[in-house]
């Protein structure tokens, strides 16, 4: 694997655990759950929609790609 990738996606999951800790962390000291919700569901939205059309535009499906366990 390339070790650029493999360097990028490292911290992309340490991004990830950080806003998981600070969403906990808003949610705690009062912030609606919706709105952080909804802060989620956009960053969540926005990846699958450039997946798919980076899918597009290379021919490959790029998700077909990942396999993830039952969630």
């Amino acid at each position: 694997m390339p070790e650029t990738l493999e360097n990028k996606l490292h911290a992309i999951s340490a991004a990830l655990k950080d806003a998981i800790e600070t969403s906990v962390d808003a949610f705690q000291s009062g912030v609606d759950k919706k709105e952080i919700g909804q802060l989620w569901s956009g960053m969540l939205s926005q990846f699958m929609e450039d997946m798919r059309n980076k899918s597009r535009s290379t021919g490959e499906n790029l998700l077909a790609w990942v396999r993830m366990p039952r969630i």
